[in-house]
């Protein structure tokens, strides 16, 4: 008889591990231009939350008693800033970013 705990671990850091590794080949095989300009929607049906997070995005959950939001963020030269749905969003390189108002 197998332990069921053990197993759900080793389930748990099996997927981890195997995810680790695609975002490294991700960071490896996909470069986004510097000046590319797109709405915050777009930026996330183009690319995965995990490579955005890898390039200076930033997401957070808000619970209330009925209603859960998603919130992201960017990393701007005057610090984090949270992006709206209208939102055009440039990427200058090296992780950051430009947000002008849709």
């Amino acid at each position: 008889m197998s332990n069921l705990v053990a197993d759900g671990w080793k389930n748990y850091l099996r997927y981890f591990g195997k995810l680790g590794r695609e975002v490294n080949q991700m960071k490896e095989s996909i470069d986004i231009q510097v000046g590319t300009k797109k709405s915050k929607e777009t930026w996330n049906k183009t690319y995965k939350s995990v490579f955005l997070a890898n390039n200076g995005w930033k997401f957070y959950e808000l619970s209330g008693i009925r209603i859960c939001q998603y919130l992201a963020t960017v990393q701007t030269k005057h610090g984090e800033l949270v992006v709206h749905d209208g939102d055009s969003i440039t990427y200058l390189g090296h992780n950051l970013w430009d947000v002008r108002k849709g």
